[in-house]
């Protein structure tokens, strides 16, 4: 019988996929909860400090429709995006997704897209080399 691994949330659940399925070997040193200022106790969800590459994950997309509270709502939303400014001015590249994206498209998303910054490709770039038109 197998066990099903349980994740408190789901950055929890794609940081254990990337750092353990084997076509993802090449980031799998990955950071949880990443701390990347102090004063302001700002974390990103993912992280590789190394290529200065972040992830945020958005959750409750669906429930939250606009809450005072949540991160949809006006001053969660102001806040993400004073510290996506943040995370620029500190030399930080940063993706973001909801959990609606995860459902869609799967870990492979975010895996692509990091992979593609940290090598400085576009998708035209892969579309060019696929023998696509240009």
């Amino acid at each position: 019988m197998s066990r099903r691994v349980r994740f408190s949330d789901r950055a929890d659940e794609v940081a254990f996929c990337i750092a353990h399925h084997p076509d993802y070997r090449d980031l799998r040193h990955v950071c949880r909860e990443y701390r990347f200022d102090k004063t302001r106790r700002w974390r990103f969800d993912l992280a590789w400090p190394a290529l200065r590459i972040a992830v945020e994950i958005h959750g409750g997309t669906r429930s939250a429709r606009g809450r005072r509270n949540s991160h949809a709502g006006p001053k969660g939303l102001q806040r993400d995006l004073e510290k996506a400014r943040g995370a620029l001015f500190r030399g930080w590249r940063l993706l973001a997704y909801t959990d609606l994206d995860l459902e869609e498209h799967g870990v492979a998303l975010i895996v692509d897209e990091v992979r593609r910054l940290r090598d400085g490709t576009s998708a035209n770039d892969h579309e060019t080399k696929e023998g696509s038109p240009e």
